[in-house]
């Protein structure tokens, strides 16, 4: 079948949202679908390269091609998907509740369309209940393949995180920590920042480095989708501390049978100092993780199978 995912008026460029679809697509194009990528501008996405097969198209919604299905790749392109004539099926794919691009009032009108809903988290399910009871969870899946423990010369305590300057990421919790723990922090991100060894978009080969060298891997968002990096930091043999609000984007794998939950900075600190006095501790934690993402979430060739089944069925 002939795939697109609609990206007009939103575009596509270095962040986990257009990962996961980038991803998702050239899964799809292994299964033998025709994929389309649209844009109203040139592809912004380095992290990796698309194949051949995978098609992106820069247009308007007016000159777009005809398809079998058409799937939303953010706020801003749903209601064109919604609307658009040349398609059989329209589909909403919530990666993230986006009240940093629109208003809430105006998200939840998006939601009630008459158009099938999927989520890539559990959490958006769960907050969507109310609202509609016919919400079907579509994980977007990781690498699993990629993300691997290396062997690495330990300097002490080593606590990972993500950078970000966008408020709802809650860097700030992190610059609280450095002031109050003694330890050697690893951070990475995609803008500058000022933090000692800090790693600006790192090759996949440094981030397996990195996750591998940390004792800890901090999760301190507000609001995430499904929050790739803390899997793929368990993966690589970090025990996660992760923000325990549902928002957070995490409760699909993080419990407290698989890491070390905390509510603000002082309750952070208290797992911190006790992963840190129980090593054990994050080893069976981290054990279970690594089970929880392998089985639950799955890769993303598995997750791109169960989203081809999923459409054929509505066609």
């Amino acid at each position: 079948m002939i795939i697109a995912f609609n990206g007009i008026d939103c575009g596509w460029g270095n962040n986990g949202g257009t990962q996961s679809i980038f991803r998702m697509a050239e899964a799809l194009s292994s299964l033998g679908h025709q994929v389309q990528l649209w844009s109203h501008s040139t592809n912004k996405f380095t992290w990796f390269p698309l194949s051949q097969k995978v098609k992106h198209i820069v247009t308007t919604i007016k000159k777009a091609p005809s398809v079998d299905v058409l799937i939303s790749s953010g706020c801003k392109t749903t209601m064109d998907t919604f609307r658009y004539p040349r398609c059989k099926v329209s589909i909403q794919w919530l990666r993230a509740h986006e009240t940093w691009m629109m208003d809430e009032k105006e998200l939840f009108e998006l939601y009630k369309l008459k158009m099938p809903l999927w989520v890539n988290s559990r959490w958006m399910k769960i907050f969507l209940t109310k609202m509609r009871t016919d919400i079907d969870v579509q994980y977007c899946g990781i690498p699993i393949e990629d993300f691997y423990k290396v062997p690495i010369d330990k300097e002490g305590f080593t606590i990972g995180a993500l950078y970000s300057s966008k408020p709802r990421k809650r860097f700030r919790d992190i610059r609280a920590l450095m002031k109050k723990i003694d330890a050697r922090f690893a951070i990475y991100g995609n803008g500058k920042c000022d933090v000692k060894g800090y790693v600006q978009q790192p090759s996949l080969g440094q981030k397996r480095e990195l996750y591998s060298a940390c004792d800890a891997w901090v999760a301190c968002s507000e609001n995430e989708g499904l929050h790739i990096p803390p899997m793929e930091a368990a993966l690589c043999g970090a025990c996660v501390i992760a923000n325990r609000r549902l928002h957070a984007g995490n409760i699909d794998y993080a419990s407290t049978d698989t890491a070390l939950l905390f509510s603000g900075v002082p309750d952070l600190i208290n797992k911190i100092e006790m992963l840190r006095n129980n090593p054990d501790l994050g080893v069976r934690l981290n054990t279970r993780m690594k089970e929880t993402v392998i089985s639950k979430i799955g890769t993303v060739q598995e997750n791109a199978q169960v989203m081809s089944d999923r459409l054929s069925g509505m066609l």
